[in-house]
């Protein structure tokens, strides 16, 4: 599946990395691209993944997700 997320409150190159590691954490991510800029991240995993997850794991790293963000 490729899921995308809006993500909000990045502001470098350090903050998508962030991101990317703690969404590549989750089982069943097989990858993740995030861009600071656009604070757009695409998302390669497994149906096995809740959308809810992956936004939880974002906010944990101390960002958040913008409403409607997740497609």
């Amino acid at each position: 599946m490729h899921t995308e997320v809006r993500v909000t409150g990045m502001s470098c190159e350090g903050c998508s990395a962030a991101v990317e590691r703690v969404v590549g954490a989750l089982d069943g991510v097989r990858a993740a691209r995030v861009d600071h800029v656009s604070g757009d991240a695409h998302i390669e995993h497994d149906d096995t993944v809740a959308l809810v997850a992956l936004a939880e794991a974002i906010r944990d790293a101390g960002f958040d997700v913008a409403e409607g963000g997740v497609t």
